[in-house]
Formats: structure tokens, sequence, C-alpha cells
């Protein structure tokens, strides 16, 4: 990556870090004033986006997967449309050119992930889905199905 990086002129503008420990990818993190990650891949968890978020650090992401339902909840940062470079640089720019609102995103996407993404806050959804369960026990032959927020729960019957 980094030869390749050296031959498209651009050596001094990226740095290849490897894999990090825990304590190193927080530091980094924290370092820097904005991520983003222009995913053609509709990524359906994006941990990434949280780990920034918790960190502070503002993002950017393709306006599709859970990124748009992530950054409703958060406010940590600005969708860009997917394949439009110039919808990304747009939005870096915004929040390169407003340091007060860029700062504002950080810390609402830190309070944003503490309660809606924390291990607390999942393993309370995951005991309200199995009470909702529970409660609603399905009858043999059934499957229960979650929704993508993980909210609902639902028995449907398995075809045969």
């Amino acid at each position: 990556i980094e030869r390749q990086m050296q031959n498209w002129g651009l050596g001094n503008e990226f740095r290849y870090h490897g894999t990090m420990d825990r304590s190193a990818k927080v530091a980094f993190l924290r370092s820097i004033d904005v991520l983003s990650v222009p995913s053609t891949y509709k990524e359906p968890k994006g941990l990434y986006l949280l780990e920034a978020m918790a960190c502070g650090v503002p993002v950017v992401a393709p306006q599709h997967g859970a990124f748009p339902e992530m950054l409703a909840k958060t406010s940590g940062g600005l969708l860009a449309r997917p394949d439009d470079a110039g919808s990304f640089a747009d939005a870096l720019a915004a929040i390169r050119n407003q340091p007060g609102q860029a700062r504002q995103m950080g810390l609402s996407g830190a309070a944003g992930v503490q309660q809606h993404y924390s291990v607390a806050r999942m393993a309370d959804q995951v005991l309200e889905i199995y009470a909702d369960l529970v409660r609603g026990a399905p009858e043999a032959g059934t499957a229960a199905r979650v929704s993508h927020d993980g909210r609902e729960a639902h028995a449907a019957k398995k075809p045969s």
C-alpha cells in the first residue's frame, strides 16, 4: 500500500499503521479530525464509525447500509451520496470549515454511541427481546425474527 501511494505521489499524505491494540487505536482516533471511509459496500454494522464517534471524532459516511440510522441516532457526523466524490468532499470541507459544528458532532457522537450502542445498551436490548419472546412464547414450529434495530421480535410459522 505504501509503495502504491508513493507511486501516485501521495506518499507524504498516507501512513499505514498496521494492526493496533485497543489503546493504540484509541490514541490514533483521538489524533484525527474526522474519519471517512467512502465504502461502496452497504455495511451492516459500521463498527469503525462507532469506534471513531466513541472517541469524539466526527465522521463522514456513505448514505447506505447502517450509516444513516447510526448518524440519525448519534448526530455524530454527516452523510454523503455513495459513489459521489464531490458529495464526500463537500461534507469533509463542511467539517473542516466549521470547527464549532465539528466539535459538537464529536460530542454528540460520543454521547450517542454511549446511549444507543454501548455494551450495556445492547445487553438490555437482547434481554428485552428475550422477555418479549417469553411473554409471547411462540408455539412449536415457529421461528423468532428480530428486526434490524433489535427492537421488535416476531414469531413466524416456519415454511413446511
